[in-house]
């Protein structure tokens, strides 16, 4: 995974993830799974083998996988359409589309690349909803006075 080290400036590891045979055989045969740690944050990365279903099975998919494994789930993507993109997003599902979006809330981390006349710009945001949705969440009492 170059475009995450290239863009975010993180460390990845990837290897095969031992637990995918405590799920159920549907899900080993829809997905590739690999235990990814960005860092010293590990995720499960899900590489759809074809098309996704619709969002609703995808939400069971990803009940399903949680029970095995507590660690953040990222969807790995090659292409992604734009109305999957934009459901995934509205359902804070963590994804990767290689060479040119990476949202990963779990992280608070939002980057896009954008193709202008054959150059490419990146631009890369902190996502501020996703951080008071994050310390709203994650802290019992939150101060934000300066």
């Amino acid at each position: 995974m170059e475009y995450i080290t290239e863009v975010l400036g993180l460390k990845v590891t990837r290897k095969k993830w031992e637990e995918s045979n405590k799920l159920p055989y549907f899900l080993t045969d829809e997905y590739d799974f690999e235990q990814v740690i960005l860092d010293d944050q590990e995720c499960l990365f899900i590489k759809p083998k074809e098309d996704l279903a619709v969002i609703n099975t995808i939400k069971k998919h990803l009940a399903a996988i949680k029970k095995a494994c507590s660690a953040p789930i990222v969807f790995e993507f090659d292409k992604l359409t734009r109305q999957k993109r934009k459901s995934f997003i509205e359902n804070r599902f963590a994804f990767i589309v290689t060479g040119k979006q990476i949202y990963l809330p779990f992280m608070l981390f939002c980057k896009k690349t954008v193709i202008v006349n054959k150059n490419i710009k990146r631009r890369a945001h902190y996502c501020r909803r996703l951080n008071c949705f994050y310390l709203h969440l994650y802290t019992e009492s939150v101060n934000l006075s300066i």
